[in-house]
């Protein structure tokens, strides 16, 4: 069995068969948001992270939230995962200026409301009229 297109991180290694080969990826937050984000908006002072609460999320929570922490000094972040869409769309409304939105995924938010990905992106970007990016 060949595993495509999967992140490395999400497989579990000593499971594989020596008949099994995985070509995964990597990828770290930090390095995107500033090769990104970062680079072409360097005045930013917020990243506020879209992202749900199913279990799946809640892992990468996690992961980016380690990955993230270097960052600390340099911008605040605001994480999406405990909130409502509703509440999400209401916070995006009023961010400050300077602030810059980076949609991780959100299929489930914290009230177990599931949302397909590009209307729900859709709309967090039309509330997001002051912030300074919405980025996927």
């Amino acid at each position: 069995m060949v595993f495509t297109a999967v992140e490395r991180r999400r497989v579990n290694f000593d499971k594989l068969t020596e008949y099994d080969t995985v070509v995964g990826s990597s990828n770290n937050l930090a390095d995107i948001l500033e090769k990104s984000v970062l680079h072409v908006l360097p005045h930013t002072k917020t990243i506020a992270i879209a992202i749900g609460a199913s279990p799946n999320e809640l892992f990468w929570l996690k992961e980016r939230r380690r990955e993230t922490a270097r960052l600390a000094g340099r911008v605040q972040f605001r994480w999406y995962n405990d909130m409502s869409f509703e509440a999400i769309l209401k916070d995006a409304a009023s961010l400050p200026p300077d602030t810059a939105i980076y949609w991780q995924f959100l299929n489930v938010d914290a009230a177990g409301v599931a949302y397909e990905g590009a209307h729900a992106l859709n709309r967090l970007s039309a509330a997001a009229s002051r912030a300074s990016a919405v980025m996927t």
